[in-house]
C-alpha cells in the first residue's frame, strides 16, 4: 500500500484540506483543518499531514510512516528557503487545480 499525504493550504483567508489532487475540505481557521486533516490521514493509514503555513514553511507529522530525518549535512540554500519554495510550487498546483 502506498502512502498518502493531506495537504493543509492557506486559500484567501481560508485553510483549504487537499487529498488525492483534489479540494476536500475548506474551514475558516487553521486550528480546525489541521484537526479535520489529522483525522483523514490517520483513517488512511500509511500517510502524513503537511501543513503550509502562511510565510511560506512547512511543518509534517506522519502516521504510519517512519519518522523523516534530518540531513547528516547542512544544505548551502537553507532549510527555510527550500521549505519556501516546496510551499510556493504546492500553493500554485493547488490555485490552478492541478494535482
Amino acid at each position: 500500500m502506498s502512502s498518502q499525504s493531506v495537504h493543509v493550504i492557506p486559500s484567501n483567508g481560508r485553510w483549504v484540506i487537499r487529498g488525492n489532487g483534489r479540494h476536500l475540505h475548506v474551514y475558516k481557521n487553521k486550528t480546525e483543518a489541521v484537526a479535520a486533516a489529522r483525522s483523514i490521514a490517520k483513517e488512511r493509514r500509511p500517510s502524513q499531514v503537511v501543513v503550509h503555513r502562511t510565510d511560506g514553511r512547512i511543518e509534517s507529522e506522519a502516521y504510519g510512516l517512519p519518522a523523516i530525518q534530518d540531513p547528516p549535512y547542512s544544505s548551502k540554500l537553507g532549510a527555510k528557503r527550500i521549505e519556501k519554495a516546496v510551499s510556493a510550487v504546492v500553493r500554485s498546483r493547488a490555485a490552478k487545480g492541478k494535482g
